[in-house]
C-alpha cells in the first residue's frame, strides 16, 4: 500500500486505501470481541490478556486515525492530482504542507 500511495494518484489509489484501512479497523474490532467472548489462555507463549487486548487496541486506533487523515481535504487533493508534487516541513506551522499551499508570505515556493 506504501508503494501504491507514493508512486500513484487517483481516485482508485484514495478508494483503496479507505477500504484498506477501513477492513483493517473492522478487522480488529473483531479481534477485539473475540478475545473478549473466548480469551486466549496465557500459555507463557502468548503473553498476558492486557498485552493481547493493548496490542489489538493499538492497532485499532492506529487504522481509525489513518481513516479520519485519508478523508482529510489535502490527502484528498494530494489523491486527486490537484496537489502540487514536493512537500516540505514549515516550521511555522504544524506538521508537512504542500509546497505554494503555505500561508506564510516570507517563504514564496511558486516563484
Amino acid at each position: 500500500m506504501i508503494y501504491l500511495t507514493i508512486k500513484q494518484r487517483g481516485l482508485k489509489v484514495w478508494g483503496a486505501l479507505v477500504a484498506y484501512n477501513a477492513m483493517g479497523a473492522f478487522d480488529y474490532v473483531h479481534g477485539l470481541m473475540a478475545q473478549w467472548t473466548d480469551p486466549l489462555v496465557p500459555n507463557g507463549m502468548m503473553g498476558t490478556p492486557a498485552l493481547t487486548y493493548g496490542s489489538i487496541g493499538f492497532s485499532l486506533v492506529v487504522q481509525l486515525v489513518v481513516v479520519y487523515l485519508v478523508f482529510r481535504p489535502q490527502v484528498m487533493n494530494y489523491c486527486s492530482g490537484s496537489a502540487p508534487d514536493q512537500a516540505f516541513f514549515d516550521p511555522t506551522r504544524t506538521g508537512w504542507v504542500a509546497s505554494g499551499l503555505s500561508t506564510n508570505s516570507l517563504i514564496d515556493f511558486e516563484a
